[in-house]
């Protein structure tokens, strides 16, 4: 075949080329592509999951075996490999013990755990302002959010819900309630048979009005002989004089929003 054989061909298969290429796509939602390594995972397992992702059905909730292994072209091996990674990072989820199937709901509920964190955390005011968190803090405001998290999912006994999430940051980071402060609120609640963040938040507004921001306070308030807090992790501390909230000298304050994988 001649060059001018060659490019009629070229010509005439170039819209069927289009047209095969187009005709199936499969839907990445942005948000995923630009925060795929905040929720914990490397570019070969972000790969896996696309093709996992290329073999959900329209309205089918689950993903057949079948078709992960038509898309490994039937190496079961290295298919085995990519669904432990993924159900090891928690995105992808069997629905039976036999493992004919797997739901993503462990992915969505991740995406919208960052979502909300990055709705919540205060963006960072300037470049002094995010080079504040002093060296070796990162692991003590870990071991904050954490163990608040856990306070309240322990003690509802059920993961918390986005609001809850938000109203539980929103009294650490806009508010500045130490730890301590929140696990003594939930206290009273549970003794009150009223576990809700409505009545904490109720306890809270009231001791903030009191000009109550810290254990030692509140005990001198209610005639306690103050002692030492062995609580930890601390929030941040109150400047008494004007009630202003203020950072301690040891600890990070949460005025940065930060890469989400350092916090959970």
């Amino acid at each position: 075949m001649n060059k001018q054989g060659n490019n009629d061909l070229a010509h005439n298969m170039e819209p069927a080329f289009w047209r095969s290429l187009y005709g199936e796509c499969t839907q990445v939602p942005d948000y995923l592509l630009a925060n795929y390594r905040e929720i914990g995972l490397s570019d070969q397992e972000f790969i896996a999951l696309l093709r996992v992702l290329a073999c959900q059905q329209k309205y089918q909730p689950y993903i057949r075996q079948e078709r992960l292994l038509e898309q490994w072209r039937g190496d079961k091996a290295a298919l085995s490999a990519s669904l432990a990674a993924l159900q090891q990072q928690g995105v992808l989820r069997p629905v039976d013990a036999e493992g004919s199937a797997y739901t993503l709901a462990g992915l969505y509920a991740k995406l919208l755990e960052l979502w909300v964190f990055q709705r919540c955390v205060p963006p960072a005011e300037s470049p002094a302002t995010e080079n504040s968190l002093k060296p070796g803090s990162e692991p003590e405001l870990t071991e904050i959010i954490k163990a608040a998290y856990q306070l309240f999912e322990g003690e509802f006994a059920r993961p918390l819900s986005p609001l809850e999430m938000e109203k539980l940051n929103a009294w650490l980071i806009a508010d500045g309630w130490d730890f301590a402060m929140l696990k003594e609120a939930m206290r009273r609640a549970v003794l009150h048979n009223a576990l809700n963040l409505a009545y904490i938040d109720k306890i809270l507004l009231r001791w903030k009005r009191e000009g109550i921001a810290s254990m030692e306070q509140l005990q001198v308030k209610e005639g306690q002989t103050p002692a030492a807090s062995t609580d930890k992790p601390k929030g941040r501390s109150r400047d008494t004089k004007n009630g202003r909230v203020k950072p301690k000298a040891a600890e990070p304050s949460f005025t940065t929003k930060d890469d989400y994988s350092r916090y959970f």
